[in-house]
């Protein structure tokens, strides 16, 4: 092999990369803003908090560590500390990513953009397309359909989704709310919420999960999008850049677009979100009908930046070859 590079994420399935990269070193692509996750399952809660105190240098116990698992914005580092000394270069998919890594470690990684994995031909996001494939998932007409992709758990706001999308229903605008996407994990504790503001008709949960073809009809259908993050630190979605690739008017919070260098046709939200501005985005998406415009100048050049040909000639400048 020219080169090995390991690939590095937040869960235990990495462990044996993780044990590559530390005894051989070399080039190391961590593809996570955090490994929090691996290294909680790698060590066990009472061993991981007397590592965490050595990397962070702070007393650190049992309610520390709840709190961060409960909500991982409160984290206060990427747990990187193994990986980055042997890391030859380090390579990380976000600016926000680099960001932290420079303020933790005073050290600088290579800034890789990530791939778009799902494309879309131009025809296929005309108005007339959109329509069509909406009557195809049976989806109502006079419905403007707001949908969230990807598994839906508590760091993508989802309460906040609902709340957002019953102030749209109180001023008068036929939204419904979709989670694409597999929701076990929250689904039984999101129903009160949705029966207390008695919106049962207008937030539904899809099958858990869809083929590539049924998520992509989904993209192509919806109206808008809403995609956030409550972990900052630079983390990434797979899913935005599904609703960019589709041109797909969507709502995000700062921290995720920025770490996603998202086009015009993305709305941004500050970090401390709130679902009265998420709402107010989406309502003047559907006063200027953004959705009924999908493509366009910045999606192109979007596609072409995040293009899989692109990251290839990257990684190879970066790994010298």
């Amino acid at each position: 092999y020219d080169r090995v590079v390991s690939v590095i994420g937040n869960s235990h399935f990495h462990l044996d990369a993780v044990e590559y990269q530390k005894t051989k070193g070399g080039p190391c692509l961590i593809h996570d803003n955090r490994l929090f996750d691996f290294y909680l399952v790698k060590l066990g809660a009472s061993n991981f908090i007397k590592q965490a105190q050595n990397w962070l240098k702070m007393d650190i116990d049992g309610e520390d560590l709840h709190r961060w698992i409960s909500n991982p914005e409160t984290l206060p580092g990427s747990f990187f500390n193994e990986l980055i000394p042997n890391a030859h270069p380090l390579i990380v998919h976000s600016k926000g990513i680099q960001k932290e890594i420079i303020q933790q470690y005073a050290t600088t990684a290579k800034y890789l953009p990530f791939c778009i994995m799902n494309h879309f031909k131009n025809d296929e996001l005309t108005n007339e397309n959109r329509l069509r494939i909406k009557n195809y998932l049976k989806l109502r007409d006079d419905k403007f359909i707001v949908s969230t992709f990807g598994y839906v758990a508590d760091n993508k706001a989802p309460v906040e989704c609902i709340y957002a999308i019953n102030q749209l229903l109180r001023w008068g605008i036929p939204a419904e709310l979709h989670f694409v996407g597999s929701s076990e994990l929250v689904k039984d504790t999101l129903y009160p919420l949705i029966k207390d503001l008695h919106i049962e008709n207008s937030v539904i949960f899809t099958r858990d999960w869809l083929s590539n073809d049924h998520y992509k009809d989904y993209l192509i259908a919806s109206d808008y999008a809403i995609q956030l993050r409550t972990h900052h630190l630079g983390g990434l979605s797979g899913a935005l850049l599904d609703t960019i690739s589709a041109g797909l008017p969507t709502i995000v919070n700062k921290d995720l677009a920025d770490a996603m260098s998202c086009p015009e046709y993305i709305s941004q939200v500050p970090d401390a979100l709130s679902s009265v501005l998420i709402a107010e985005a989406i309502a003047d998406g559907y006063e200027t009908q953004k959705h009924t415009k999908r493509i366009s100048k910045e999606r192109n050049s979007y596609i072409n930046k995040f293009s899989f040909k692109n990251y290839a000639k990257t990684l190879i400048q970066i790994l010298e070859l």
